[in-house]
């Protein structure tokens, strides 16, 4: 995850929150959508960079949630300032 130098240099950091529907083959139905932005359009963009990256899932255990085909999840991603470190 690359913290965007901007950011980095404004001393900026924040929460960006996604939410994503899940398949139980852990593949996603349409795209990932900002819920909650961290306040700085570029750290929300590196938030959906950094989530496409790890798509798609694994899949879910037979177990998990067996009445269900699909599953929304929110994917919290929080950007720590370096700099303030």
């Amino acid at each position: 995850l690359v913290f965007p130098r901007p950011r980095m240099l404004s001393m900026d950091q924040g929460t960006t929150v996604l939410r994503v529907v899940v398949r139980r083959d852990g593949s996603v139905v349409g795209s990932p959508r900002v819920i909650r932005s961290s306040g700085f359009p570029d750290l929300d963009e590196a938030a959906m960079s950094a989530l496409s990256g790890v798509l798609p899932f694994s899949p879910w255990p037979e177990d998990l949630w067996p009445e269900r085909d699909r599953a929304t999840i929110s994917v919290p991603i929080a950007f720590s300032n370096p700099m303030t470190h």
